[in-house]
């Protein structure tokens, strides 16, 4: 299964999951939040599902309702550790689903564990309304015929 967000440099190259192991496509990991003007959230969670773990490969999101539109992100993993060392600006993230923000290579997340996210809207005049979406595959243990 070759993962369609990846770079051009590495387009065709046949990326197999862990020996044991089997990956579903899934774009269900969303995180909605309405954020009052200027508001700081941080420690905001998006929990992962008991069922499988959850490789991310890309995310995006939906244009916020705010006037300006403006927002920070910051994300980090499921033991606290940050992705970047300072909020990013939603200008560095993609807008469109059919070409979203490339994870590369992927970022695991265990089953029951979370993504974290800080986040701020820079309006200080209107509330945002924010939709980021998180996609990859989750990451089956394969079942052995008895």
């Amino acid at each position: 299964m070759n993962n369609v967000y990846a770079p051009q440099a590495v387009n065709g190259l046949n990326y197999q999951p862990p020996e044991g192991y089997y990956d579903v496509g899934f774009d269900g990991y969303v995180f909605d939040i309405v954020l009052q003007p200027g508001q700081l959230l941080r420690d905001q969670a998006i929990l992962i599902s008991n069922d499988a773990d959850f490789e991310l490969r890309a995310y995006s999101y939906t244009q916020p309702t705010g006037d300006i539109g403006a927002f920070l992100y910051r994300l980090s993993d499921g033991q606290g550790n940050y992705l970047s060392n300072a909020m990013i600006a939603n200008t560095n993230m993609s807008p469109f689903p059919d070409r979203p923000t490339v994870m590369f290579p992927g970022l695991l997340f265990v089953r029951g564990g979370m993504i974290g996210i800080d986040i701020q809207n820079l309006d200080l005049m209107n509330t945002n309304t924010i939709q980021i979406v998180f996609r990859g595959v989750k990451r089956y243990r394969a079942v052995k015929a008895a």
